[in-house]
């Protein structure tokens, strides 16, 4: 207190510098390597056992894909009366469980896309099968400073191929719907399965045809009076026959064919 103190204040032309030069700042970290994750929301929301998360990528859970527009096979979308969006469970025909890249690539072979965990939690995927309102799905949201680009680059569209030399089909139906040991499917057209007919009118002789309450249709299991398995050209030949004609599918799935007899009603049967 009673001793003369240096300041940092100088003068004179030789006293520059006289404090020590300032320290530059160290240079900026390089970012850190964080893994991505994406998140996981409920099939449908508050069935699960366990609570939404993020996950890392390698991980594997169910598959669930979206589309702005009903995809192929039609069957397998589904579209909820608040979204916008048609949502399926089997984007390649079977429930698939898979890795993020593996689901997003799923999802972009049938022309979709993974939903958005915005539309997971709105339920626009809800009941579209595979028992996936109880799992934790894959959604596109995406973290992690390093994640870019977690969804794979949307793919071009490849050249128009020249036209394949597809075999004919034609699509069999259950005779009742949800009946049949087997799904409905496309079949070559030489396969041999159940006849059923239908008909704008009643056919003869009458007591072979049926017409359903909700159907304007009448429909026959014995057409020519016998219960008849045909390729798809004996079949519709042996209804053409009877001045009737093959059953379209809606018709079919409606059930205007049910009970018809011939125990038809648990076979496939041409449409």
């Amino acid at each position: 207190d009673e001793a003369l103190v240096w300041s940092s204040d100088a003068r004179g032309t030789q006293a520059s510098p006289l404090l020590p030069p300032p320290v530059s700042p160290p240079p900026p970290s390089p970012p850190e390597d964080v893994s991505p994750e994406a998140r996981l929301e409920c099939g449908k929301d508050g069935w699960c056992s366990e609570p939404s998360r993020w996950a890392d990528l390698d991980e594997t859970h169910a598959v669930r894909c979206c589309h702005d527009v009903q995809g192929s096979p039609a069957w397998a979308w589904k579209q909820q009366d608040t979204c916008s969006v048609w949502a399926t469970s089997r984007p390649d025909g079977s429930c698939r469980s898979e890795s993020f890249a593996g689901a997003a690539a799923l999802c972009a072979a049938a022309g979709a896309r993974l939903c958005a965990a915005a539309e997971l939690l709105a339920g626009c995927t809800q009941a579209t099968g595979c028992g996936y309102d109880e799992a934790l799905v894959w959604s596109s949201d995406a973290r992690g400073t390093q994640a870019s680009p977690l969804l794979p680059p949307p793919v071009s569209p490849p050249p128009p191929s020249p036209p394949e030399d597809v075999s004919p089909e034609a699509r069999l139906e259950c005779g009742k719907d949800g009946w049949c040991s087997e799904p409905s499917r496309w079949a070559d057209l030489d396969e041999t399965h159940a006849v059923r007919c239908c008909h704008d009118v009643q056919g003869s002789p009458a007591w072979a045809w049926k017409q359903q309450d909700t159907c304007s249709v009448w429909a026959t299991s014995r057409p020519d009076g016998s219960c008849r398995s045909e390729s798809f050209a004996g079949a519709a030949a042996l209804c053409a026959a009877a001045g009737a004609r093959l059953c379209a599918a809606a018709e079919l799935l409606a059930g205007c064919t049910q009970a018809t007899g011939c125990g038809y009603d648990e076979a496939l049967v041409w449409s």
